[in-house]
């Protein structure tokens, strides 16, 4: 497996606001979108890990996987099955990385974003879903919104 960041971007920036119908969509979708995101930019589907809707592996129909669609177990799936890593800087991440957005009144990891660039004056910028966006710079949410931020970014890819 080899995620290729720009296909990560591209598919972010064609669905961002024109949801995939090939995917079922929520009304807390942000995990979902970056589970297709990613999957889009090489991370194959598995049993374990995929998008219900779609046509997989001769199994259509079928319901989405929790890793696929909840941030918490989005994030276990994909640190312990090796795919990513954890990273709490800002100054360690790329483009096509997760960012994970801590809430406090929640006291969860509640929403998901993929990072779309990396700017001088605007810093980080991310697309995501539910609050449907493409270049939100990250100081829109951080640190008042969101206390605490973590970032998921693939082991193994092309750049």
């Amino acid at each position: 497996m080899s995620f290729n960041r720009s296909k990560s971007i591209e598919y972010a920036r064609q669905y961002w606001n024109d949801y995939n119908p090939n995917f079922e969509s929520y009304a807390n979708d942000c995990t979902n979108f970056v589970s297709q995101c990613w999957n889009y930019a090489g991370i194959p589907m598995t049993l374990t890990w995929h998008g219900g809707k779609t046509i997989w592996e001769g199994h259509p129909g079928v319901a989405n996987t929790n890793s696929w669609v909840s941030v918490p177990d989005f994030y276990d799936y994909m640190v312990n099955n090796e795919i990513a890593t954890v990273k709490w800087s800002s100054t360690e991440v790329n483009i096509g990385d997760v960012i994970q957005f801590w809430n406090p009144g929640d006291e969860a990891w509640t929403h998901a974003g993929i990072i779309t660039n990396l700017d001088t004056p605007y810093g980080i910028t991310y697309a995501g879903h539910t609050d449907d966006h493409f270049q939100r710079p990250l100081s829109d949410v951080y640190p008042d919104s969101y206390t605490e931020v973590r970032f998921l970014c693939p082991i193994d890819t092309i750049d």
